[in-house]
């Protein structure tokens, strides 16, 4: 209701012959926990803050999907904004009709405390939008990150209070009336066989199906809570994650839900390892069939990094990035810890570098702090360790224990468009 900001920082846990083994935040995270710290105390406030949207003629405020109390006035109250944060306000065509070829227009006001000063401010922003007459220039100007953007805090919002169950469905639902209205309103000449997509929402199932593997949304295996099985993911772990996709920016959710995948070009034995080469990535789609036996990958999942190398990868790789001739012995093992030898190896700091390049940016409030560079887990191939499992697990295009993979997915979508298309 404050739309404050959660951080959430993962800790070993207590067991029942040592109680405290909790109590204390691991040294590895100290570092994590500093800078995000410092990042909150310094990054600009916003306090008291009241926010209202008008609109030109034939559009009306339906509601938010936001943080605070929003008021019969359709104000918005918040307790503390921050620049990073982001919501959802959607409107409906009222009836009014808008002349073909004229524009609508938005107004926002934000009132707010300035943090620090304590002056009342006033901040104003005016959007002005073009209109169409047919249907088939909505779809072709839609605005993905924003759509997909608003799929997920409509999730989120619903999860507070519904089944998780009821929200995937509905997830699907929205992501299948879509392409559903695309197809019978702009493609209907088209075979009723042929799965057809605009071309500005082709990978909304995608990242429909991103969402739905997510932390936010995944539901647990049946054998969590029983014998030695854990819920996956955890409580705090999800409560962590809605937040964070709450209020996250449009710019950031895409990436916030489907991990990228790297090739690093030039260390392994694998494509394209020529001399000079080494310090490239190669953007590989996020599968298991991406991934060579002899080749090392980055997995940047936003507010967790993954160095996988694969089992074939050879001893002068294992000595340039980590100064040892091969994997541990105990690699299979929760504990096994393996860190880049960047004191001591030109490998090892350029893979670093190349790591500090991808995180560039502000991930502030989303695990990462500005500046900063996410937390990485080096996974060695067929070592059966938990890091390799929850690699595996990131890599959303593929089938998973209780997850469809992308392609069955995307064919459950074309599914539910024939049935609809039928009048089933």
């Amino acid at each position: 209701m404050t739309a404050g900001r959660l951080h959430y920082f993962p800790g070993p846990v207590a067991s029942p012959t040592s109680p405290a083994a909790a109590a204390s935040l691991p040294s590895s995270l100290t570092p994590t926990f500093l800078t995000a710290l410092r990042n909150a105390l310094a990054s600009p406030l916003a306090q008291e803050a009241v926010m209202k949207i008008r609109s030109s003629v034939g559009l009306s405020l339906k509601h938010y999907v936001a943080p605070g109390i929003i008021h019969p006035s359709e104000e918005l109250e918040l307790a503390a904004l921050d620049p990073s944060q982001s919501f959802v306000a959607e409107f409906l065509h009222d009836g009014e009709k808008i002349k073909e070829g004229s524009r609508v227009y938005l107004q926002l006001a934000l009132l707010y405390t300035q943090g620090g000063t304590g002056q009342r401010m006033v901040r104003v922003h005016n959007l002005q939008l073009p209109t169409a007459s047919a249907v088939s220039g909505v779809f072709r100007y839609a605005d993905m990150e924003a759509i997909y953007a608003t799929l997920v805090k409509q999730a989120v919002w619903q999860a507070w209070s519904e089944p998780l169950v009821r929200v995937r469905e509905q997830l699907t639902r929205a992501c299948v009336d879509m392409l559903y209205q695309y197809r019978q309103l702009c493609a209907a000449s088209s075979p009723p066989g042929q799965l057809i997509l605009p071309e500005s929402l082709k990978l909304l199932p995608l990242y429909a199906l991103a969402l739905l593997k997510s932390d936010a949304l995944r539901v647990n295996p049946p054998e969590a809570g029983r014998a030695h099985g854990l819920p996956d993911p955890t409580a705090d772990v999800r409560a962590a994650t809605l937040h964070a996709f709450l209020s996250a920016p449009a710019k950031h959710l895409v990436h916030m839900t489907y991990p990228r995948l790297y090739e690093v070009v030039g260390v392994g034995g694998g494509r394209d390892d020529t001399a000079g080469s080494m310090g490239l990535l190669r953007l590989n789609g996020c599968s298991a069939e991406s991934l060579i036996d002899d080749g090392v990958f980055l997995l940047d999942a936003w507010n967790q990094t993954y160095l996988y190398v694969g089992r074939d990868v050879g001893t002068r790789v294992w000595t340039g990035l980590f100064n040892r001739s091969g994997p541990p012995e105990n690699a299979h093992e929760a504990g096994c810890t393996l860190a880049l030898a960047v004191e001591t190896s030109d490998m090892a700091g350029r893979v670093l570098e190349l790591l500090e390049e991808l995180c560039d940016g502000d991930r502030s409030g989303y695990g990462v702090g500005k500046g900063a560079v996410p937390a990485m887990q080096v996974v060695v191939a067929g070592s059966g360790s938990p890091s390799e499992a929850h690699f595996i697990k990131m890599l959303v295009d593929d089938r998973q224990k209780n997850e469809q993979s992308y392609v069955e997915y995307l064919c459950l979508v074309h599914k539910q468009i024939q049935n609809r298309l039928a009048g089933r």
